[in-house]
């Protein structure tokens, strides 16, 4: 389990921070709630380990699922410019989230990320 979470970048802390995003910008693009609750009971009661769930400016999922979001995870954050977007993904010990632009920059960070691809409508969303 912590051989995928990268190291702290603030060494006085124990605490790592998970970040989520269940949508991308297309509605099409987004976890099943079923799967998403599955994820967050999972992961609610570890130990050192801070669930923040990152709003996208049309994040579908947080929008019709906000009880449970807001339920299971210890901060969300909404409302982001892109500089302040970047800094909360740089500082992620690990993602998880939909192929999606958050999926990618935290790419260029090096953290590690659980990635979901959405199959359930190939014959509507597949390259032309």
């Amino acid at each position: 389990e912590s051989y995928f979470i990268k190291k702290n970048k603030n060494p006085n802390t124990s605490t790592k921070k998970l970040g989520l995003s269940f949508s991308g910008s297309q509605i099409l693009k987004r976890i099943p709630s079923s799967l998403a609750e599955i994820i967050l009971n999972k992961l609610i009661d570890k130990k050192n380990l801070e669930l923040v769930y990152i709003v996208s400016p049309q994040d579908h999922f947080y929008f019709e699922n906000k009880n449970l979001i807001l339920s299971k995870v210890h901060k969300v954050l909404e409302n982001l410019s892109f500089k302040e977007y970047l800094s909360e993904l740089e500082n992620l010990n690990f993602y998880i989230g939909m192929d999606s632009g958050g999926a990618h920059l935290v790419s260029m960070y090096s953290t590690p990320s659980l990635i979901f691809y959405n199959t359930n409508f190939a014959r509507l969303t597949k390259p032309m």
